[in-house]
């Protein structure tokens, strides 16, 4: 025999797979009631969530980074094998870019426009799977510039630059 909860908001009995199940137990209401309620609430809670979500973001930025870098390279077909939990923990160390050395800027807001100090995450062998030792976080502009190139080529890439062009510089 299933076992059953009574929902307090709809006083429906319902099996307890109805029920959502934090680590503390079963919830009291079903999952269409909180559904429900969560809409509702964020409908006529709209500002003090937007609010909130902003402030989170702030104090937050390379958290949501993380999750958001991740989130976008599996969309985009690469193997992520690698928690947004331990890229995050790369990102607390890392203040400046790992090529140009230039301090990193973390904040987010900018209207999903991509400023040259926003960091980037850099597959340094150009596979297609992330895991640790594999990558490094980038200012955009040394990303931009370096492109599917792997680190040692970018470095002869730079090396034909500034041979071809050194009598430009004195």
């Amino acid at each position: 025999m299933q076992e059953t909860r009574t929902c307090d908001r709809c006083n429906r009995e319902l099996p307890l797979s109805e029920f959502y199940s934090p680590p503390s137990g079963f919830r009291y209401v079903c999952k269409k009631c909180d559904i429900e309620y969560s809409k509702n609430y964020n409908r006529t809670h709209a500002e003090d969530k937007k609010l909130y979500d902003k402030e989170y973001a702030i104090k937050n930025s390379k958290r949501k980074w993380a999750h958001a870098c991740l989130a976008n390279h599996r969309r985009s077909g690469y193997a992520v094998e690698l928690t947004s939990e331990e890229l995050y923990q790369v990102a607390l160390k890392t203040d400046s870019c790992f090529i140009c050395g230039c301090r990193i800027d973390w904040q987010l807001g900018t209207k999903g426009r991509i400023r040259r100090d926003s960091p980037t995450l850099d597959r340094l062998d150009n596979g297609r799977v992330i895991k640790n030792g594999s990558f490094a976080i980038l200012c955009y502009k040394c990303n931009a510039t370096k492109q599917d190139r792997t680190l040692a080529q970018f470095i002869e890439y730079c090396d034909a630059v500034a041979t071809r062009f050194h009598s430009h510089l004195e």
